[in-house]
């Protein structure tokens, strides 16, 4: 009879004549023998890893934040099972450590790359072989997972870092450079009664030239919660700039 190892080795045993008594695995005893596959552990991690951080990034997903911790949850079972070596839980801990700081601070794909190779070292030193040989992550398990990491976590970096770039498109920022139209003379004194319609609203306006009603013009400023608009249209006056007043 054979058996096949953690390492994909066979070993062939001598029980010709021996009586054999076939038992079925239960759920629990099926659930547990997955986990104890360092390879499958090994891809946990990184579910668990993917899944969290992307809805650590992108929160209300729900989706990728329940499959992280599912995965994060047998992972932790199957850490009670295989024997491990304290240094590469700790280079584990670090990737995790890593991919959380990227969220905080922006690196622009540094930290992230930092979390993958920590991540990489740290499951190739995980499990302590000599407490029980052939316990080990395959390579073509290793390199494969470790590249879809990097690959996802740094889309979902690009991600974030271009929307904390985007302009923002709402409050008063959201007015900043927005083309709207006089709907009266527009002096360029504050509390002159000029009046400008942008986003849906009416807003006080003093302007930089004088604009002649239902000239279009773009908001350059807004100040206590009045606008500072320019014409786009060359009736404009063109009077000296005057600055609204405090």
């Amino acid at each position: 009879m054979a058996i096949t190892r953690f390492d994909g080795s066979s070993v062939r045993l001598a029980i010709a004549g021996a009586p054999v008594d076939r038992a079925r695995m239960t759920l629990r005893q099926r659930i547990l023998s997955f986990v104890a596959n360092p390879n499958y552990s090994f891809i946990l991690l990184a579910l668990a890893a993917i899944g969290l951080y992307t809805e650590f990034n992108h929160p209300g997903l729900i989706l990728p934040g329940a499959i992280g911790a599912i995965a994060l949850v047998l992972f932790a079972m199957s850490v009670q099972i295989l024997p491990m070596n304290v240094l590469g839980l700790m280079l584990i801990i670090l990737a995790l450590a890593l991919f959380v700081l990227e969220i905080k601070f922006t690196s622009y794909g540094l930290l992230t790359l930092a979390g993958v190779v920590a991540l990489t070292v740290g499951f190739l030193t995980l499990f302590d072989a000599e407490k029980m040989p052939g316990v080990r992550i395959s390579l073509a398990f290793l390199l494969p997972t470790s590249i879809t990491i990097a690959v996802v976590m740094g889309l979902v970096t690009l991600l974030v870092v271009k929307a904390q770039r985007a302009r923002v498109v709402t409050g008063i920022e959201g007015l900043l450079g927005e083309v709207g139209e006089a709907m009266s003379d527009i002096g360029t004194i504050a509390g002159s009664g000029g009046r400008v319609f942008v986003h849906g609203e009416s807003w006080n306006a003093v302007a930089v030239n004088r604009v002649p009603k239902g000239s279009r013009v773009r908001i350059r400023r807004v100040h206590n919660m009045s606008l500072e608009v320019e014409s786009l249209d060359s009736s404009s006056d063109e009077s000296p700039t005057v600055q609204p007043s405090s």
